[in-house]
């Protein structure tokens, strides 16, 4: 091509100018004309490529900014994360289209010079190869985080629970996830280890409250005085703006050692869900204590051995302790070699 012929050319004319100088020159204009006619092939060739290449990319942007306004027009207001996750997805489609046009565009101007670009290709492949062995875990971390943003599983703002670890997400990107755990601890996820996510601020949320009454209360007492209580909650004037539907009390989940579980829900906004549980158990704990309803808690019961063997209940012996002694009694004891056994 190009290369090869002025190569060609130019050794020629060396060869005349040692031989005879005056035909060095007939030969030098000779070969100026033959090469700007060899040139113009391919420089028409390369300008076609570049223009095509241009043209590719425009192509490209308008196809990355149409699926990034799709992605949008999901919802009828687009968040600040959802406008950012289509940026990131804008701008990893954009990036990655524009070098492979590149490359494409690099490999045909090559060719159109006179470069063999045969042993190139293999050499890139080999790199390619070695490299892809070498870095299989970052590549599966592009990949999955790829996915991450494209099928919305989570974004930043969202409280999540990855592999584990609960916390609220500050960044995300194709390689790693970072979250604040309660504690402050910052705790950062390659995307290509994350095997499960629990989204827990995903479109809507619930609080959940299950209240432990005692055994001897009266269970449809009790269930009455909590629907009672988170009757029209929706439309409270402290939480009512942040619960998107009615209560729901779905009545005794659980029976404990020593309590009736009752539970009952509340459907709220995203992020809301712990404030709102946090003050209905509170109301619910007094609107209980007002109608004499009890809170259970643990007990123990302990059994004290008599001389007769006898079993008392700590609360029977504290009974008969209260009892004044007879005389006969008084007398055993202090003749019992037992006697300072309880």
């Amino acid at each position: 091509m190009f290369l090869p012929l002025a190569f060609s050319l130019l050794n020629n004319i060396t060869d005349s100018i040692s031989e005879d100088p005056g035909e060095a020159v007939v030969e030098a204009a000779s070969w100026l004309t033959e090469l700007i006619a060899s040139a113009i092939e391919p420089a028409i060739a390369i300008t076609v490529i570049v223009l095509l290449a241009m043209l590719a990319l425009r192509i490209l942007r308008m196809m990355v900014n149409r699926a990034a306004q799709k992605i949008l027009q999901r919802n009828d207001r687009p968040s600040r994360e959802l406008q950012l996750k289509a940026d990131t997805l804008s701008s990893v489609l954009e990036n990655a289209g524009r070098m492979v046009i590149f490359l494409i565009a690099t490999m045909m101007v090559l060719s159109n010079v006179g470069l063999n670009i045969g042993p190139l290709l293999a050499s890139a492949g080999v790199v390619g190869l070695a490299v892809g062995f070498g870095a299989q875990s970052l590549i599966k971390d592009f990949i999955t985080g790829f996915f991450i943003l494209l099928e919305d599983q989570y974004g930043v703002g969202d409280v999540v629970t990855i592999n584990g670890a609960t916390g609220t997400v500050e960044f995300i990107s194709l390689r790693r996830t970072t979250i604040r755990a309660i504690d402050g601890t910052v705790i950062t996820i390659p995307n290509g280890e994350i095997l499960q996510v629990s989204n827990l601020t995903k479109d809507w949320a619930r609080a959940v409250l299950d209240m432990d009454i005692s055994y001897g209360d009266d269970i449809d007492r009790a269930i009455e005085v909590i629907s009672q209580e988170l009757e029209g909650i929706e439309t409270d004037e402290q939480i009512g703006d942040v619960i998107i539907a009615p209560a729901e009390v779905l009545g005794v989940i659980a029976l404990g050692p020593y309590q009736v579980t009752i539970r009952a829900w509340v459907k709220t906004q995203p992020m809301e869900q712990w404030g709102v549980q946090r003050e209905l158990f509170k109301r619910l704990k007094l609107a209980l204590d007002r109608n004499g309803i009890t809170i259970p808690f643990p007990h123990q019961v302990t059994l004290v051995r008599s001389e007769n063997g006898e079993h008392y209940a700590a609360e029977q012996l504290l009974g008969r302790s209260a009892q004044p002694e007879t005389q006969e009694q008084s007398s055993a004891a202090r003749r019992s070699p037992h006697n300072d056994e309880p």
